[in-house]
This record gives C-alpha cells, sequence and structure tokens, in this order.
C-alpha cells in the first residue's frame, strides 16, 4: 500500500467565508501549507448563528488507474472562537453533500476523519472520483462548514493499493526480429560473451 497528500488548489464554492484579514478570494492558499501556521486562518465572514462553508479543488494525485482506493482520510486543524461546530463537507452538484461533524477544543488542534467509501454514493472510492475531486468541474468537492471557528490548516490522506504491472506479451523472439532494432548487429551481441542469467 501507498499513500498520497492531496492539498487544496483553488476555492471553487465559497459561501460566507473569509481569512483573518476579511479577504474573501484565495482561501485555499491559507490552508494549504505542508507546517500548520495557526496565525493564518479561514473562519466565518459573520457572527449569525448561521453555518458558512468552502469547498476547494485539490492538486494532481498521479495514482495510476486500476488501483485501489483504500480510504480517504481528512485532516482539519480548528479551534473553537465561541462555542461553534466544525463539519468536513463533501459535495458534489450532481448528487448533493455529506457533513461530518468533528470535536473542537478550544487550542488549535487537528482532528481527522476516514472515509473507507465515498460518502456520496456508498460505494467503494476510484481513481475517477480522485480525478474529479482534482478538476474543476464542481461534481465532487471536498471542504469544511463552520460556526465561530478558525480553520488553519486542510488536506487529504489517500490510502491506495497500486495497480498489478501489466506485461505485454511478446511472443517468440527470434534473431532476425531483434536485428530488425536500429544498431543492433549480431558482432555487437558476440562480444557480451555468453548470458549465464536473465533478470
Amino acid at each position: 500500500m501507498a499513500t498520497v497528500t492531496l492539498r487544496p488548489v483553488a476555492d471553487l464554492v465559497n459561501y460566507g467565508m473569509k481569512d483573518q484579514d476579511f479577504g474573501n478570494t484565495d482561501l485555499y492558499s491559507v490552508v494549504d501549507e505542508v507546517v500548520a501556521d495557526d496565525g493564518d486562518y479561514i473562519t466565518t465572514a459573520a457572527i449569525s448563528g448561521e453555518e458558512y462553508y468552502v469547498l476547494w479543488q485539490f492538486g494532481s494525485h498521479g495514482i495510476a488507474a486500476g488501483s485501489t482506493i483504500n480510504s480517504l482520510t481528512i485532516y482539519v486543524r480548528h479551534n473553537d472562537v465561541s462555542i461553534g461546530s466544525v463539519n468536513i463537507y463533501i459535495y458534489s452538484n450532481t448528487s448533493g453533500g455529506d457533513s461530518e461533524v468533528l470535536s473542537i477544543t478550544m487550542a488549535y488542534t487537528t482532528h481527522s476523519l476516514t472515509y473507507n467509501t465515498n460518502p456520496l454514493s456508498s460505494s467503494a472510492w476510484t481513481v475517477s472520483d480522485l480525478n474529479l475531486l482534482c478538476s474543476s468541474s464542481n461534481e465532487l468537492m471536498a471542504g469544511v462548514s463552520t460556526i465561530y471557528s478558525n480553520i488553519s490548516q486542510y488536506y487529504i490522506v489517500v490510502d491506495y493499493t497500486e495497480a498489478s504491472s501489466a506485461y505485454k506479451k511478446f511472443g517468440t523472439i527470434t534473431w532476425s526480429s531483434v536485428k530488425k532494432i536500429a544498431g543492433v548487429v549480431e558482432a555487437n551481441i558476440k562480444k557480451l560473451g555468453k548470458i549465464t542469467k536473465l533478470i
């Protein structure tokens, strides 16, 4: 098995969120750092008791087609400002959303939630799901919703099993077929001496 970490690269939907300087664009750049910076955070833009959210596009995953996606674990670093809440939010513009409540403390703490299946379809995760998560299509997005809380870091760790290597069947290799390869001549092959083992 192997893992890859996905970090947000673009805001796709922003409903009522801002950064610590009251800006409401490029919020992904506030929470995408590898080393958490709690002085740099996003929060709600209004104090009304309403739940606000932001949804992101993520960077390329680089997982080969045919690989098995075992789980997605979402990590959120946040604190409580005033009896607030923080939810992980997964949403599709075609199949709705799923929201899961995280534990919350007054001090900044990193919490996580593991999804062994896609909560929107109740099916196993696929590489196609990841392709959507890493696209700007709004067909699959992940982010956070909150009331009265600050979020300083957000990322996803994908646990997967790599696809088996595919081998082509070449058939019988003859000297006449080898000679068709540019630059291969019998004299050069003979210089190699006796080949006793092929790895």
